[in-house]
């Protein structure tokens, strides 16, 4: 599938270059950065047997590729890159407030040498978790159409449209928390990792032409991702329990696929001018 998305926009940034040799006007590039806003279950989270999302504002950058054509749309190439840091507040209140046994059967398989699983253990509840700080990463290369239409007659200000399609590659963060009480410890550690995707974006704006040839720009773009699959998502605990002879020590470990999308909103100010 990876290697499919890939190829895709590959043949289909070659047809637009191609189809753009024949345009008129002058080609422009465009830089932009600003703040990048998770929503939807990318920044919500889920914890199951893994944890999902969590992700919270970021920043984000793009630079664009501008090709007129003879008519009103023309051709553009985005790159586009995000990072979103990990929501260890949500995290540590989400722990905080499960049973300690929620989480270390999300983690875990387990089997029994009884006909039937035991009773569930007491309610237990660990209050002071921490989370270290990580961060999910996003790079994404789309190809696609714009348009430009004139709000002011000096054609000073204008209203822009951009959409696109494309790869991106997601990079999950590493989920590690900790809590202590006098007599135990606990660790929960969710190991990074990756997948490919197809990407898409819509971006609506505008443009002021602040002399010829330069304009600053300012972009509410969409960011979004199909499910992404994180194959062999690995995660474990362990907890530690002091005070002989009752102390324990108890590990689990879980390994499955995981999918997850990105959105995000990206508030983006930018330059762009002619080549």
């Amino acid at each position: 599938m990876k290697k499919k998305i890939l190829t895709a926009t590959a043949l289909l940034f070659v047809v637009l270059t191609v189809s753009a040799q024949n345009s008129a006007g002058k080609s422009s590039l465009e830089l932009s950065v600003g703040a990048s806003i998770p929503f939807s279950k990318y920044a919500s989270g889920e914890t199951k047997r893994h944890n999902e999302g969590y992700a919270k504002t970021g920043e984000a950058i793009t630079l664009s590729y501008f090709h007129p054509t003879a008519g009103k749309v023309g051709w553009m190439a985005m790159l586009i890159g995000q990072r979103n840091p990990l929501n260890t507040a949500s995290l540590e209140n989400k722990y905080s407030n499960s049973p300690s046994y929620s989480y270390t059967g999300f983690f875990g398989t387990g089997t029994y040498p009884f006909p039937n699983p035991p009773p569930a253990p007491p309610e237990i509840y660990y209050r002071d978790w921490n989370f270290d700080k990580d961060a999910w990463y996003s790079a994404s290369l789309m190809v696609g159409a714009y348009t430009n239409v004139p709000i002011k007659k000096d054609g000073k200000l204008i209203m822009t449209m951009k959409a696109g399609i494309g790869a991106a590659y997601v990079a999950s963060p590493q989920y590690r928390g900790t809590t202590y009480t006098d007599t135990s410890v606990i660790l929960i550690l969710q190991e990074s990792n990756h997948a490919f995707g197809f990407s898409y974006t819509l971006s609506p704006g505008l443009m002021y032409n602040i002399k010829a040839g330069t304009s600053i720009t300012f972009n509410v773009n969409y960011f979004g991702t199909a499910g992404m699959n994180f194959n062999d998502m690995k995660s474990m605990g362990r907890s530690a329990e002091d005070g002989a002879p009752t102390g324990s020590v108890s590990e689990w470990r879980f390994m499955s696929d995981v999918k997850q999308s990105v959105q995000t909103i990206n508030l983006l100010l930018g330059i762009r001018f002619d080549l």
